[in-house]
């Protein structure tokens, strides 16, 4: 018996209902003569053959499709339909195509979604992928070698090697008040329509950066203000690494952000040694407007077509959110949820806090000290950027050996050579070679501490963990351009302390959530009645928590 489906009045409701017989037949025997009914019955089952026989050979060509289950319906000769629990899934969703396979039975098969869906998917993934991993890179790490000529500019007597790094500085402090804004940000507007936002506030950011300084012929307060604005905008980086890892499988993200990871990291060097030549007597605004713009435009032409469509509903946005600004915001929920963590929880927090500056003042402070582990500022920063690939890689080594034990060996061997570091002469191998093996460990431990923000908080004590945390790595980052004015001889102990105070703090962390809730008694109950709640609480706050690695 064959099936028919009929569309109901409801929009995406189907119903399966038995074809009136008009003869038993198989596809290999021809239709029998009708008797009483002359051409008509003949014609309509001639009809039915042609449109069952089109539509195997549809199916047929669909070959990208064939990952799906083929049956997930099978009908009797009595005319029964039992249907699989898959079936009940995904029957109410899909749409349905009847079938008949070798053995002559006829059933119904449930087709992809449409192709349509997903390749907007991967056009989302690959436009934030070039954010992060094109585009970023140059803001980053750009003003390192763009300060050599804005300081050697003529017409620029304002902005020289002594008053640059205040303006850079700024870039951080912007990037630390960002810190609040963010939340904030993400209850007005999706996440989509924020990475438009700071795609255009770059963009301007950039005009005003080569046009502003001439103007005002160098004035410092001026170009401060525009680094302040570029740093508040730098909560890009965290928004693209959480817009790519909710987009994509769960089992892929970390294989996703080690591809960034390294991505951004051959870009670096990239960009430092055209700097260090290609373009080296390129004018700093053309050079800016390459590197700073033409990822930016890349990405917008990639991964946002529609961004007209976006930009018009940045107010409407606005507009809904303050007819439901009577609803308490997530900063007031969350200062109530910070009164009430155990002392387990803050005392794992402050030592994760320890960590998250040591990896700012270190990992930011090497980059902006470039020039004083060696003369050849580009070089340093390729050599820096290479032992960074490896030491994503060497992160994974976490899994075997223990979190915490990795953490608190690389953050004691990086202790190590940074001191080594500090005692030799620039330039030479002995200080390249322990800078680099001393960022390699940083690296493996801003990889693991964000793990354990995922591992030790869970539910809502994981946001106000990652809120603190992330606030104190960004303060270390503050230090990062001042103390490239400093020599190495005082830089490097100054990072050298920070990571020896968090291999201290390393040790007297919790391997995980289980280790926090035996202390206390109420607590552990509660989560013993809820393991299947907390388990999956915990998989998804890991999904957003381990997005920073490469901010």
């Amino acid at each position: 018996m064959g099936l028919a489906i009929v569309k109901a009045p409801g929009p995406k409701t189907r119903v399966l209902e038995p074809l009136r017989p008009l003869a038993k037949f198989t596809p290999h025997m021809p239709m029998p003569t009708p008797i009483h009914h002359g051409h008509t019955e003949a014609t309509s089952a001639v009809l039915c053959m042609l449109f069952f026989a089109a539509g195997l050979e549809k199916r047929r060509r669909r070959k990208r499709h064939t990952g799906l289950p083929k049956t997930i319906a099978r009908a009797h000769n009595d005319g029964s339909l039992k249907l699989t629990q898959m079936a009940q899934d995904v029957i109410s969703n899909s749409p349905l195509n009847v079938f008949e396979n070798d053995s002559g039975s006829t059933g119904v098969a449930v087709l992809p979604t449409p192709t349509v869906n997903e390749t907007k998917v991967q056009r989302d993934v690959i436009g934030a992928w070039l954010i992060g991993a094109i585009a970023l890179p140059t803001w980053h790490v750009l003003p390192v070698f763009l300060d050599l000529k804005i300081a050697a500019d003529p017409a620029l007597p304002g902005l020289t090697q002594d008053t640059l790094p205040i303006a850079t500085t700024a870039i951080f402090v912007g990037w630390l008040a960002s810190a609040t804004i963010l939340d904030k940000a993400l209850e007005v507007f999706d996440q989509k329509q924020l990475l438009m936002l700071h795609i255009i506030g770059l963009l301007v950011v950039v005009l005003a950066t080569v046009t502003l300084p001439y103007l005002t012929a160098g004035n410092l307060i001026v170009f401060t203000a525009i680094r302040f604005i570029y740093g508040l905008l730098m909560n890009i980086t965290a928004l693209q690494c959480i817009y790519i890892q909710e987009r994509i499988p769960k089992d892929q993200g970390n294989q996703v952000l080690v591809l960034v990871s390294i991505t951004y990291c051959l870009v670096t060097i990239l960009m430092a040694w055209s700097c260090s030549g290609l373009t080296l007597a390129m004018d700093w605004r053309l050079e800016t407007l390459f590197w700073c713009s033409a990822p930016l435009i890349l990405a917008l032409a990639v991964g946002f077509p529609d961004s007209w469509k976006i930009v018009q509903s940045l107010p409407v946005a606005v507009r809904k959110k303050l007819r439901n600004i009577q609803k308490p915001s997530v900063a007031e929920v969350e200062s109530g949820e910070r009164k009430n963590l155990t002392f387990a929880e803050n005392r794992n927090m402050a030592a994760l806090a320890v960590a998250f500056l040591a990896c700012g003042c270190g990992f930011y402070g090497l980059t902006y000290s470039a020039g004083q582990l060696s003369p050849d500022i580009y070089m340093s920063c390729m050599l820096l950027h290479g032992g960074d690939i490896l030491g994503y890689l060497l992160a994974l080594t976490a899994d075997k050996y223990g979190r915490n034990k990795v953490q608190a060996f690389c953050f004691f061997a990086a202790c190590i050579c940074l001191m080594l570091c500090s005692t030799g002469e620039p330039g030479t191998p002995f200080v390249l070679s322990f800078a680099v093996v001393g960022r390699l460990c940083l690296d493996v431990c801003f990889t693991t501490i964000y793990v354990a923000l995922a591992q030790i908080f869970a539910g809502r004590a994981s946001k106000v963990a990652f809120t603190t945390c992330e606030t104190t790595a960004r303060l270390g980052g503050i230090i990062a351009p001042l103390s490239g004015t400093w020599p190495a001889s005082v830089s490097c102990p100054l990072f050298a302390s920070f990571c020896l105070a968090a291999a201290c703090c390393t040790m007297a962390l919790s391997e995980g959530a289980a280790d926090v809730n035996a202390g206390n008694d109420e607590k552990a109950q509660f989560s013993k009645g809820n393991n299947e709640s907390s388990d999956l609480a915990l998989v998804n706050e890991e999904t957003q928590l381990f997005t920073n690695v490469v901010a």
